[in-house]
């Protein structure tokens, strides 16, 4: 009898001790549904400042494995929320705000990172508020988006995304062609890969590619006025000023109001007032090409800006 009380007595305690348990594992479950509560219906910042707390505390209690999970995918994805508003922030806003905001913003993705160092997404984040900062950091942005290549794992979108961002800033051609490479064998119809990828064989004068690169971006898109300049530059470079002709003036009609007509025009008169120098005059084209090419299609000047006076000579084209 007494061995029967005896067992009772330890059944009783132990599942008294379960539930103390159990209690103590789900500490946080109130704060954790307040947290779940306020997101549903968040619509500024200090809603989400207010989430961003009531999941850490909830964290801080204790819950289960399943709740733990939960709170946690909640927090990052409110840190990526907050973090996109500082994002914002830094380039609206001028001076000391921008700069405070810029801190946020990385403190915030460096908490998500820590919670889970395989999102891939915050590293992007990263690396554009780099970007855009004041200054801009390069370093840390192409380290960002470097980090982001190698957790980007069955992610095509956002490895383009990276490898953009690498290509970017990279410190060398080669390094900017190979990722742009990289990025075109995933998205081979990616126009800004192929505006990138032309701009940058064209400087190295493989005018080939760069004309491949022109006609494929054409083709997915004919109303893109980038690819036709980019035509005509590398039909410059292969000596071939007819058919660029051909090109400008297709860009032209896309653009009339480029200072594009302007510039090419008289490049295209002097190849026909100088016919008998053509091979001289194409090579002083040829060491131009990169020049044109980065104030018209990739430099200050956007190829849709409306000339409201001729631009610039470039310093290495005499005309």
């Amino acid at each position: 009898m007494r061995l029967r009380i005896s067992c009772l007595g330890l059944a009783i305690g132990a599942i008294l001790l379960s539930a103390t348990l159990v209690r103590a594992e789900n500490e946080g479950q109130e704060d954790l549904d307040s947290a779940t509560e306020k997101k549903l219906a968040a619509d500024s910042i200090t809603d989400l400042n207010d989430v961003i707390n009531l999941c850490e505390s909830a964290l801080q209690k204790g819950l289960d494995a399943t709740n733990k999970q939960f709170a946690n995918n909640m927090l990052t994805g409110t840190l990526m929320q907050r973090a996109a508003l500082n994002l914002r922030s830094v380039v609206e806003r001028p001076g000391a705000v921008r700069g405070q905001q810029r801190n946020n913003a990385l403190a915030d993705l460096d908490k998500v990172l820590k919670i889970d160092p395989k999102m891939t997404q915050a590293y992007l984040m990263k690396a554009q508020v780099y970007i855009k900062g004041n200054p801009p950091q390069p370093a840390d942005a192409l380290k960002a988006a470097e980090q982001a290549l190698e957790v980007a794992n069955d992610q095509p979108e956002e490895e383009v995304q990276a490898l953009q961002i690498v290509a970017l800033l990279a410190d060398n051609v080669g390094k900017k062609i190979d990722a742009l490479e990289r990025g075109l064998k995933i998205a081979p119809n990616n126009d800004g890969l192929l505006l990138e990828h032309g701009k940058w064989t064209l400087i190295k004068k493989e005018y080939d590619k760069a004309l491949a690169d022109a006609d494929a971006g054409i083709k997915n898109d004919p109303s893109v006025p980038e690819f036709r300049v980019l035509r005509g530059f590398a039909l410059l470079g292969k000596n071939q000023p007819d058919v660029a002709a051909e090109a400008f003036g297709d860009a032209i009609r896309l653009v009339p109001d480029s200072p594009v007509p302007y510039l090419i025009g008289r490049v295209l008169m002097r190849f026909k007032r100088k016919t008998r120098r053509r091979s001289k005059i194409s090579h002083t084209l040829s060491k131009s090409i990169p020049t044109i090419c980065r104030q018209f299609c990739y430099g200050r000047k956007s190829i849709n800006s409306k000339a409201t006076s001729p631009p610039p000579r470039p310093m290495s084209m005499k005309l």
